[in-house]
């Protein structure tokens, strides 16, 4: 389905985005954590980021295991937070990658 406009189209009026973040390094792993810088939001707007499908695996701090959990495991601690455009494109958002094939999901309105 094509809309006739992108005037139509939420995602052109900036009203919402997803975000989907993958890991693709491989092997490589370090203890410093990258962080997704995101584009093209509103600096003052006050932006609502939900991850609604959180991650089941944690690391141990003891020994850098990663093991299942029976808690759900959430990218910014929490299902939802608000963060400001401003900090969302020039502080970012911590991506902890736990394994090759791991990835995220959020949701930005």
């Amino acid at each position: 389905y094509v809309k006739e406009s992108y005037d139509e189209c939420k995602l052109e009026k900036k009203q919402e985005a997803v975000v989907f973040i993958f890991n693709n390094a491989g092997n490589f792993w370090s203890n410093l954590i990258p962080r997704l810088t995101l584009r093209g939001l509103r600096p003052k707007s006050k932006y609502k980021v939900v991850e609604p499908i959180p991650n089941n695996l944690t690391r141990v701090p003891a020994n850098l295991q990663v093991v299942h959990t029976k808690e759900p495991v959430y990218l910014l601690d929490q299902r939802t937070v608000y963060m400001s455009g401003d900090t969302l494109m020039n502080v970012g958002i911590p991506v902890h990658f736990l394994t090759r094939d791991d990835s995220f999901l959020l949701q930005l309105t």
